[in-house]
């Protein structure tokens, strides 16, 4: 049985090219936490934080994070962008753009009903793994 699944994975994951010491040796060297070598993953567990517990009614139309969170959820991350647009929409935070894209396509936020409302909310099971 494990050579099927073994076989399977090999076909599923073609051999990837092999590291070079120097490669591997940077990597071991590499110290990767929530600030470094970018606040990434800094600023994904602020979002996820800001969703938390209810998650956040999203657009009816795009699903989209609303007007009025944006400034707020804006002004909580690494690096805040300026924004001098009356009515800036998802798209103008293009920092929360991205983040908000990792995390729906990452399958920790999904948009649920709620009645008439749409809301972004976590899946606590994909969360979990995270």
């Amino acid at each position: 049985m494990e050579d099927i699944f073994a076989r399977l994975e090999r076909t599923l994951n073609p051999e990837l090219p092999s590291l070079t010491e120097s490669q591997k040796q940077l990597l071991q060297q590499l110290s990767i936490d929530q600030n470094q070598p970018g606040t990434i993953l800094h600023d994904f567990q602020t979002l996820i934080d800001f969703l938390q517990p209810n998650g956040v009614e999203v657009s009816s139309v795009n699903n989209l994070l609303p007007l009025k969170v944006l400034s707020e959820l804006n002004s909580r991350l690494s690096h805040p962008i300026e924004n001098k647009l009356k009515r800036p929409v998802q798209k103008a935070y293009p920092y929360i753009n991205g983040l908000y894209l990792l995390l729906r396509s990452s399958g920790i936020a999904k948009i649920r009903s709620q009645g008439k409302r749409e809301v972004l909310v976590l899946d606590a099971a994909t969360l979990e793994s995270w």
